[in-house]
């Protein structure tokens, strides 16, 4: 098995009234965990993601419950991976 640093977890639901619970759930047990309430396609800034991103280092594993909970697309995904290079590190789903 690979050796890493913490694993990491992000969750996003797309309003305030809606439950992290079932992501929480599916990712696991993470040694710190970053949320977001806000939808993927609003055009406003998602400060959790933005404090993941800035606090994990290359050797952290990242846990999503699905992708599209850390971008609206595939573009948009390469595009995040990288602004955060060399930090990112790997993800899981």
């Amino acid at each position: 098995m690979v050796q890493h640093g913490q694993t990491v977890g992000y969750v996003r639901v797309s309003s305030a009234d809606q439950n992290l619970a079932r992501q929480l759930e599916s990712i696991g047990e993470v040694d710190r965990v970053f949320q977001d309430k806000v939808s993927g396609g609003a055009r406003i800034a998602r400060q959790g993601l933005s404090d993941c991103l800035a606090y994990i280092r290359n050797d952290d594993l990242l846990r999503v419950a699905s992708m599209e909970r850390l971008a609206r697309s595939l573009i948009d995904l390469q595009q995040q991976w990288t602004r955060s290079s060399p930090r990112m590190p790997a993800c899981t789903s």
